[in-house]
Order: structure tokens, then sequence, then C-alpha cells
């Protein structure tokens, strides 16, 4: 993942959030509160600037009562793994179950892509 993918990742989530926060009424003073964050860290996450934490992205599905999944964007892959994708968790993951693991992962991902 590119560093534009990272920061258009993290863009999508603030917006989904601050979309969520409208739909139930908080103003961002009220939704910091909740939060136990200042209101310019609400719109630092909201315009992607801050990363926010697994932790706070549940506590802010919590809030907002809708399912922390729908908080995080789709993610698009291009192309089933190659080679460099094997090469590279091979040297990363020492555990053989692991690698296989993750190379499953990665091959549903493109196959369910594919179908959808």
């Amino acid at each position: 993942m590119s560093e534009s993918d990272v920061l258009n990742f993290y863009l999508s989530i603030g917006t989904i959030i601050k979309s969520e926060r409208r739909k139930a009424n908080y103003k961002q003073e009220d939704f910091a509160s909740l939060l136990n964050l200042s209101r310019s860290s609400v719109v630092n996450i909201e315009m992607g600037r801050q990363r926010p934490s697994v932790h706070l992205l549940w506590e802010i599905s919590k809030i907002l009562n809708i399912q922390f999944q729908s908080l995080i964007p789709t993610i698009e892959i291009a192309e089933a793994p190659n080679s460099k994708w094997k090469e590279m968790i091979s040297s990363k993951t020492n555990d053989k179950s692991s690698k296989e693991k993750i190379l499953g992962f990665i091959e549903q991902i493109h196959v369910k892509k594919q179908t959808s």
C-alpha cells in the first residue's frame, strides 16, 4: 500500500465518521466529550490527519450505534498474489502455517473481488 493509499484510507475513515456523527446529530464538541477527546482531535480524525486506533474506532461505533466494520472502507486488490508477494511473505514470516494462512487469505480476497 503506497503512502497515498494510506492517506486516502484514513481520509475515508474520517469521512465515514463525520457522516455517521452528523446522522446521529452530534456536534463535534459533544462527540469529542463522549470520546474523551478534544474537539480538534475529532476535526483531525474527520479530516484524515489523525489516525484513530482500533480501540477508538470501536468506541466510536458504540457511541454512534453502528457496526464497527462500517467504519472501515473497503480495500481494492488489483491482482492475485504474485511471486514477489510470496517472496516477501516468506522472508517476513518464519512459521509455515502463518505463511499459508496469509497467502490463503489474500487469494480469498482476490477470488471474492473477481466474483463480485
